[in-house]
């Protein structure tokens, strides 16, 4: 959290048992003190500090420090597994003034994984093919997704790849680049996301994670070495569609 001014709880706020006070605090430039027209009219807006994408949010009663919540990378949701529980996840459902919601995992072995991602310079994302067969992709069945879950590259449906073998995915762009593998894909208009310097990437099939990869500080590359193994390496070579190395 930043230097900005802390919030003070007014005198008299009720907090049900068993219930929640959302807070949602707000940052803005200059004159402007008008309160966000995204924050729900049941939350304590207050004009104090934003919340960073590395960061940590302390709760105080008086002086003495009573819990604290901190993360490294961007986060959709963080908070408790289990309302009122210790352990703390940041693969979570935004739930405002609700119970806390896990995301869907996937169970099992998943045939694709993701095998490297570019966070500087022309973002991409690597997917790997891990099982023994050729695979097809069905329709609306995977996708990758940024941090904030609001964009995200449909893998078009009737794409092959190969067992052992990538596809590129290019995010940020609607036309391929010069430099792109023969087996790549881009984004399309209205879907478009790039990666920040502290940021997360999700791969998803018909909405369950399968797997994720996530980093507190712009990656050349990150990714699996070798690869689709469990090994993750934050400081490899460039090697859209080809084999990861150091």
């Amino acid at each position: 959290m930043d230097n900005d001014p802390a919030i003070l709880l007014p005198e008299g706020t009720i907090i049900p048992a068993g219930g929640y006070l959302l807070i949602a605090p707000y940052k803005t430039n200059g004159l402007l003190t008008k309160v966000p027209a995204e924050i729900p009219e049941f939350a304590l807006a207050v004009r104090s500090f934003a919340v960073g994408s590395k960061d940590e949010i302390s709760l105080f009663y008086n002086e003495n420090l009573e819990d604290f919540i901190s993360w490294q990378t961007d986060v959709n949701a963080i908070g408790r597994v289990e309302d009122g529980g210790s352990e703390i996840s940041s693969l979570m459902i935004p739930t405002p003034n609700k119970s806390n919601e896990l995301e869907i995992m996937f169970q099992g072995n998943a045939p694709l994984l993701l095998n490297e991602v570019c966070s500087r310079g022309l973002d991409y994302i690597e997917i790997i093919n891990v099982s023994f067969n050729d695979m097809i992709v069905g329709k609306d069945e995977w996708k990758v997704e940024d941090s904030r879950k609001n964009d995200y590259v449909m893998i078009p449906e009737g794409t092959k790849i190969k067992a052992g073998e990538f596809l590129v995915i290019y995010p940020d762009v609607i036309r391929l680049p010069f430099s792109a593998p023969k087996e790549a894909i881009a984004s399309s208009a209205g879907f478009r996301f790039g990666f920040g310097n502290s940021d997360s990437v999700y791969l998803k099939y018909h909405g369950m994670i399968v797997d994720y990869l996530t980093w507190s500080d712009h990656v050349t590359s990150i990714g699996r070495l070798p690869d689709g193994s469990e090994i993750i390496d934050f400081d490899m070579f460039l090697t859209p569609g080809k084999a990861n190395r150091d």
